[in-house]
């Protein structure tokens, strides 16, 4: 009986576990598209380096939002 009530145990923890552990690991994934540059700055990049000219910019830029 003890030997059930254990294992029960052990499985619940475990499942605990793993899954603070998935979440975390989806954490970690959000972190790293926030240091990622949005769309308007690498637009205002292009615009400022002269890749793309005011007419396109701004058209690109309404798109966007």
């Amino acid at each position: 009986m003890i030997t059930l009530l254990l294992l029960f145990a052990f499985v619940v923890v475990g499942s605990l576990l793993f899954s603070r552990w998935v979440i975390r690991i989806g954490e970690k994934d959000k972190k790293v598209t926030h240091d990622e540059p949005k769309a308007v700055d690498i637009l205002q990049e292009r615009y400022m380096h002269g890749e793309i000219d005011e007419a396109t910019f701004k058209a690109i830029k309404k798109d966007l939002g």
